[in-house]
């Protein structure tokens, strides 16, 4: 598979062929690894802040090693995600102190990056001291590491989760898509008690006593009581919740991480998400007596010189190692062993991160209603900021105590931060970013601004935009600018016809130039000496079935003269005459041919060459005129010169100039 590489200093994109390696993890890590076979023809060389685009990302070379094998090069690299550079490369240049929300410093962040981000949890807001004066990359992973939360990279847009992925039905097993399984076990940390000591129950009393909790494992009575360092933090005051904590430190106090090698069961055609870091995925296998679900942290995707997926190694940890969980597994263990066998289809993914995140949180609530003037409140008891409003006019969702309702429902109609939904219909979808893997419609069209800022502030100002119109006959994708003039459009429809049109611009390098069986007209523009390079490529269907290069002011339309055209010049490396006699019949010697009525010496002799100008074109030309040439140098409609007979011609006249020669040499040496 030939890959785009972009030089940032010529403006150009060269193709390579290349393997590579993609390492995803859930601290958002996005890096590539490869091997580039370079050639004079397509790349010899990567240089500096060169990128390449892989999966419709961006990644910069950071590091390249080139090597000579021989009879062939090749080079080394290593990539990085797009975001680390931009953020690595960009600086705060002040020191902020004291608390500030969460939004607050991801906003300071990513202003004027080129990026944005979705936050998908609600976080408290954070005290830093001397906050700032390095690069945004070190300051956003600490937010992120201080918060306890995971980031996913999604093109421009970042996400923000207490978790990504989701809990998938996948399964790997041995022997169906599992190669190979190695498991890694930390016991140093293994404990089976912990306690628990929160807020104090009056804070000017303390002999009042304060929260305390406990909790046993259930492997305590296999391995007995082994105890965990207590935790002790005030600012719990709600029993559940620190209880929920310290379990959770001791079901996770086994530390266990194991890599596989997968098959990607999609390419063969089984119908199964194929995992993602941070899913989770039940991993059985019978060799090594484990069934555990594990959770992703790492992938490694392995792709060959023809782009094709070839390998999948994972890194997982284990979600837990209590008899809770495992009586879980044991719940679906039918389920499972009927879908490893193939007696069962696997079904789609389980819940989505959205989902479970909703689902928790109404389940965990806890509410006190207030029955007002304005209607039902309901007001979170643990964070009075967090409040849900119901009345006549509508319901709202809030995170700041009433002053603004981010996600609300009015006859106006419903502003939400994210939908989730499995079904959605409407007359019209208006957006920044639409993702998904298939829209289907009689007629789909979308219209796209393009929204620059306002120097002077206020509402950004509308540049232009892009148009597109789907249906069962056409597609096409047209520029306009702000005064809604065409920039140029490219058009297909089901004649064959491929046209790119309008005013046009190269881009990086790659030509506009694409040769289809039928017909394309490509932009004019000037590229850095080529000259205009509007032109018509197609073909003649009236009469010789020729492909023709016409000047764009020269379309052949139906029913147009072919001697009005305007032809453009082609240049290549070498033009080749098909002359195999596979490709002929009724051959014979030029002497016998009916064509062959004059001698080619005074066909020469009598054809006579002429100065002219192209119509539309200043410069002047030394050539033939196709209405004062023999027939037997012209095309089949007698309104153009074929080259290849005309060298015949030329050929056989030098042979008839060699033979009266010799006569004269014979002649002269017998006097």
């Amino acid at each position: 598979m030939l890959y785009p590489f972009f030089d940032p200093v010529s403006k150009n994109i060269f193709l390579a062929q290349a393997e590579i390696d993609r390492k995803r993890s859930v601290n958002g890590e996005k890096t590539l690894t490869g091997t580039i076979y370079l050639s004079d023809e397509l790349i010899d060389k990567i240089d500096k802040r060169w990128s390449i685009k892989f999966g419709n990302e961006t990644y910069i070379i950071d590091y390249a090693k080139q090597m000579d094998q021989g009879n062939r090069k090749i080079l080394d690299f290593d990539a990085t995600h797009e975001f680390f550079d931009v953020f690595t490369k960009k600086q705060i240049y002040e020191e902020y102190n004291g608390s500030h929300t969460f939004k607050w410093y991801l906003d300071t962040l990513f202003k004027d990056t080129g990026y944005s981000y979705n936050l998908s949890v609600d976080v408290d807001a954070l005290e830093k001291e001397n906050w700032g004066m390095t690069n945004r990359m070190s300051l956003f992973a600490d937010l992120i590491t201080t918060a306890g939360l995971e980031y996913e990279i999604n093109g421009k847009i970042i996400n923000i989760k207490k978790e990504i992925g989701s809990d998938l039905s996948t399964i790997v097993r041995k022997g169906f898509n599992l190669q190979d399984l190695n498991i890694e076990s930390d016991f140093s940390n293994f404990v089976t008690y912990m306690e628990g000591f929160g807020a104090f129950k009056d804070p000017e009393d303390q002999s009042k006593g304060r929260l305390h909790v406990t909790y046993k494992s259930p492997l305590a009575d296999t391995y007995g009581i082994l105890e965990g360092e207590p935790k002790v933090d005030e600012r719990f005051t709600v029993e559940d919740n620190l209880l929920q904590n310290i379990k959770n430190t001791v079901d996770n106090s086994i530390a266990i991480s194991l890599d596989m090698t997968l098959e990607d069961l999609q390419n063969v055609g089984y119908d199964y998400a194929m995992a993602q870091p941070g899913d989770s995925i039940m991993v059985i296998n019978e060799v090594m007596d484990f069934r555990q679900k594990v959770r992703i942290i790492e992938t490694t995707e392995s792709f060959n010189i023809a782009g094709i997926k070839v390998g999948t190694d994972v890194t997982c940890g284990s979600l837990s190692m209590t008899d809770k969980q495992q009586a879980a597994d044991a719940e679906t263990s039918s389920l499972i062993d009927r879908i490893a066998n193939g007696k069962d289809k696997i079904p789609p993914s389980w819940l989505t991160d959205f989902i479970v995140q909703n689902s928790e949180a109404l389940n965990n609530a806890r509410s006190e209603l207030k029955f007002t003037e304005q209607g039902i409140i309901a007001v979170d008891k643990n964070n009075s900021n967090n409040l849900v409003i119901f009345n006549s006019a509508g319901m709202g969702i809030s995170t700041d105590g009433g002053k603004s309702y981010e996600n609300a429902i009015t006859a106006q109609g419903i502003n939400a931060t994210a939908i989730v939904t499995g079904v959605l219909k409407a007359i019209d979808i208006e957006g920044v970013n639409i993702t998904g893997s298939k829209i289907q419609a009689d007629e789909f069209s979308a219209i796209v601004d393009n929204m620059v800022p306002n120097p002077s502030g206020g509402n950004w100002i509308k540049q232009g935009e892009s148009r597109l119109i789907v249906n069962g006959n056409s597609f096409e994708f047209s520029l306009y600018n702000n005064s809604n003039t065409n920039l140029g459009s490219l058009f297909m429809d089901r004649s064959g016809y491929i046209i790119l049109d309008g005013q046009g611009h190269q881009v990086g390098g790659v030509t506009d130039e694409v040769v289809t069986s039928h017909a394309i007209m490509t932009p004019l523009y000037d590229r850095q000496g080529w000259g205009l390079a509007g032109f018509y490529i197609g073909v003649d269907t009236t009469n010789s079935g020729e492909l023709r290069v016409v000047d764009k002011k020269g379309l052949p339309n139906s029913g147009a003269d072919p001697s009005n055209y305007i032809y453009a010049n082609v240049r290549a490396r070498g033009f080749l005459q098909q002359s195999t006699e596979k490709a002929k019949e009724n051959i014979k010697p030029i002497e016998k041919a009916e064509i062959y009525k004059t001698k080619a010496l005074e066909i020469v002799e009598e054809t006579k060459l002429y100065e002219y100008q192209y119509k539309g074109d200043a410069n002047k030309q030394i050539g033939f005129i196709a209405e004062q040439s023999p027939r037997g140098i012209l095309s089949d409609e007698g309104n153009a010169v074929d080259i290849y007979k005309t060298a015949a011609y030329l050929w056989k006249a030098i042979q008839e100039l060699q033979a009266e020669l010799k006569e004269v040499k014979a002649n002269a040496s017998r006097n």
